[in-house]
């Protein structure tokens, strides 16, 4: 899972492709099934993974899950989904979000039992 801003930039993504080439990446919205193609501005192999820096020439939809396809010709190079969202990244958490408030409770206890004999 990639997790991405909204605002129309360069975006950076770290990831592991079937294969060695991509031409073509495709963002289809999960909510309203429409599909958006990017520019691959650049497409890195690095130590185990492959660096892929995308041109999204639109604003995305805050708080909406896309499905992120790599093509090379007709080959689907890579499948992933992407959430877009607004938080910073570096402390991104499904807990920060109003909706979730409440609905993740840790269950907290004192790790005691009893032994019979």
């Amino acid at each position: 899972m990639q997790v991405i801003t909204p605002i129309a930039a360069q975006k950076t993504l770290s990831i592991v492709p079937r294969y060695e080439n991509a031409d073509a990446c495709i963002f289809r919205d999960d909510q309203t099934n429409t599909e958006q193609t990017f520019a691959i501005v650049s497409f890195t192999e690095l130590d185990y993974y492959w660096e892929l820096v995308i041109d999204v020439d639109v604003d995305l939809i805050e708080n909406h899950w896309y499905d992120m396809f790599l093509f090379d010709g007709a080959v689907m190079t890579f499948y992933d989904k992407v959430f877009v969202t607004s938080q910073n990244l570096d402390t991104f958490s499904v807990n920060n979000y109003p909706n979730n408030t409440s609905q993740y409770i840790p269950n907290v206890t004192q790790n005691t039992y009893i032994t019979y004999e």
